[in-house]
């Protein structure tokens, strides 16, 4: 090559030299650096977050048309790579020359990278390398600072669960005078801080009116970082017979409503039948349908129901033989036997503004398989007494 260039003219050599660079192609690359806008951003603490960022990428091109991309993105906690996200986002195509572009993007935080940097003291933050389809060359970008609110020395609840301590996961309960009773507050929460709430109750004087509340249980209780927490109430009072309200009350870090529970006292005996007792109509299962687990039950409501209770009662039968064969897409054949309702097995209790629920667990394992039951649901007043009650209805446990 350069003993061609010595046996050209002084003139054309510089010229011919020239030409050939530039049909050399120019190689692509992003320009430093990649930025986001904005740089700064809030999440929430235990609970997965989203937040909107603008990526302003720079690249120049002579050799032809290109797209800049990002194919992955990292979570850092001080640093180090806590998740990884592997989706691409992408420009349109744009022509040589150079350009500035700007790629959106809605990222979502996972909630397990909330929790853990909330129980770090490194900065999470957000970041992505892109590249161009015409060059090998990448750049990491700035990255966004996340700040997890509710994290480090704020409180923050994110629910409140009350039931019944007995039984297991009850949102109401029927006793007798004097038992004994006792609810559970169950709070997940997130961040530092002293939570101050009270148990306060309203008893049948006031719950058929304008329910007053006075305070059982103060509680102040220290909770730290992330987790959940039992809280367990004072003995409740059983003394009065009929509805009482009970609530646990949060003053700080303040909360929307506090969450509430219903049960009702009744004399040491079977509870009472007001004079007017109204027909619940009985809507699902269908009349010796089939029972599963996580079969649905509904209900008409009756005007006053403060609480309903759903029973399943055993099936009384001179023949209950061979039921397998007798179930028929779904249903009993139209004449399975007599059968008349017997003893209660099973049963739960209900908010009085409820009219459908899943049949609990803890009720199906205690019905047999292949057994025929009745099911009906009683309505009760503020009073303690029933007054509503649907036909006793036979289904099929499968």
């Amino acid at each position: 090559m350069i003993s061609l260039f010595r046996s050209l003219p002084h003139w054309l050599a510089p010229v011919l030299c020239g030409v050939m660079l530039a049909t050399v192609p120019a190689l692509a690359e992003v320009q430093p650096t990649p930025s986001p806008s904005p740089n700064r951003v809030n999440v929430s603490f235990n609970q997965a977050s989203s937040f909107s960022v603008i990526w302003q990428v720079s690249d120049s091109s002579t050799s032809a048309t290109r797209t800049v991309f990002s194919n992955q993105a990292v979570f850092r906690i001080g640093g180090a790579i806590v998740a990884t996200v592997n989706r691409r986002i992408s420009a349109p195509p744009v022509a040589p020359g150079f350009v500035t572009l700007n790629i959106p993007e809605t990222v979502i935080v996972p909630r397990s990278v909330t929790v853990q940097a909330a129980k770090s003291s490194g900065t999470l933050t957000y970041e992505r390398t892109f590249g161009s389809t015409d060059s090998v060359l990448t750049l990491t970008s700035l990255p966004v600072s996340l700040a997890v609110t509710g994290g480090g020395g704020d409180l923050l609840l994110s629910r409140i669960e009350l039931t019944f301590e007995a039984p297991p996961d009850a949102r109401f309960a029927s006793v007798e005078q004097d038992a004994k009773l006792r609810a559970v507050a169950r709070i997940r929460f997130g961040g530092s801080g002293l939570l101050q709430a009270r148990w306060v109750i309203a008893d049948p004087r006031s719950t058929t009116g304008r329910a007053i509340f006075r305070t059982l249980q103060i509680v102040r209780r220290n909770l730290s970082l992330a987790g959940e927490v039992e809280i367990l109430s004072p003995p409740l009072p059983t003394q009065l017979q009929g509805i009482h309200e009970l609530r646990f009350e949060v003053d700080d870090p303040a909360i929307d409503s506090p969450p509430r529970l219903l049960y009702q006292v009744q004399l040491r005996q079977e509870p009472g039948v007001s004079p007017d007792v109204a027909t619940i109509s009985l809507l699902s299962p269908r009349p010796r349908g089939l029972l599963d687990e996580g079969a649905r039950i509904s209900w008409s409501a009756i005007p006053g129901a403060v609480a309903y209770k759903v029973v399943f009662l055993e099936s009384l039968a001179d023949d209950v033989a061979d039921l397998e064969a007798r179930a028929r897409y779904g249903e009993l054949e139209e004449d399975p036997g007599q059968t008349r309702p017997g003893e209660t097995v099973a049963g739960f209790y209900l908010p009085g503004d409820t009219t459908e629920t899943d049949v609990p667990g803890t009720s199906i394992a205690r019905l047999s398989r292949d057994t025929r039951y009745y099911v009906q649901v009683l309505g009760w007043g503020p009073d303690g007494l029933v007054i509503g009650r649907s036909e006793p209805q036979e289904v099929l446990r499968r």
